[in-house]
């Protein structure tokens, strides 16, 4: 299985399955890559995934936008390693797995 490093994390894995990215408007805060986003519907804009949200993507790499929101690159696709992906606090990838295979988001 190869591995691709990013960022110092090992957030790729298998280039197999193609990973497609996209800019989209991140609310303010700090983030970390890999971290599991959701799209707030109202805003228009991504953040983090809620305990009970609905995975819409991969953070790409670090964000730290704490003065206003900036576009950010996301993963819409793609197979990552579990090891570098972020999920809500008390939450694992048992409780999102089929929810991000829906969108083509592997996690091994």
């Amino acid at each position: 299985m190869k591995v691709e490093k990013i960022g110092g994390r090992n957030l790729k894995v298998d280039n197999s399955f193609p990973f497609i990215k996209e800019s989209y408007l991140l609310k303010q805060g700090i983030y970390e890559q890999g971290t599991v986003l959701q799209l707030d519907t109202t805003a228009n804009k991504l953040e983090k995934l809620a305990a009970d949200g609905v995975p819409h993507s991969i953070l790409s790499q670090d964000y730290s936008n704490e003065a206003a929101d900036i576009k950010a690159v996301v993963y819409l696709t793609g197979c990552f390693y579990v090891g570098d992906i972020v999920f809500p606090e008390g939450k694992t990838l048992v409780d999102f797995k089929e929810k991000l295979r829906e969108k083509s988001i592997f996690v091994r």
